[in-house]
């Protein structure tokens, strides 16, 4: 590979990460970040930024955070994870982390990271239940 080429594959992965990841609010008080793709720790320290001043303006009581979409992650974007959930819990805000895949979960426990303060669930059906609850909503079929 010649410098040229490794010029622009730079430049594709610094496009790549300046690309912001939405914060979807769901209903009042309720907001969802959809994670999509690789997220590394550059890009995780920007997403938390973002979620805090959204939480604060936004006044969120709930944020889920769906990493269905991520491919892998490793033990700095993990921490990240770790990190926001406590950040956003100091401004009233509870974390949920949905969308754990099997592997996801594997890669989670072979790293050691603790998650037993976090609440967490496989998908984001489960997590928007859960979110629901917690601000004292609930979703009923017809």
């Amino acid at each position: 590979m010649d410098t040229t080429q490794q010029k622009q594959i730079d430049d594709l992965q610094k496009q790549l990460s300046s690309v912001s990841v939405p914060i979807l609010d769901v209903v009042d008080n309720i907001a969802m970040v959809p994670m999509m793709g690789i997220i590394d720790s550059a890009k995780s320290q920007l997403l938390m930024q973002d979620i805090l001043v959204h939480v604060r303006d936004a006044e969120i009581k709930v944020i889920i955070i769906d990493i269905m979409g991520i491919f892998t992650v490793d033990s700095a974007v993990a921490a990240h994870l770790i990190k926001m959930t406590k950040a956003t819990k100091l401004l009233g805000c509870t974390t949920i982390i949905s969308g754990i895949s099997p592997e996801i979960a594997q890669i989670i426990v072979n790293l050691g990271i603790d998650l037993s303060g976090v609440e967490t669930t496989s998908n984001l059906k489960y997590g928007l239940k859960s979110a629901y609850r917690l601000v004292g909503l609930e979703i009923t079929s017809k």
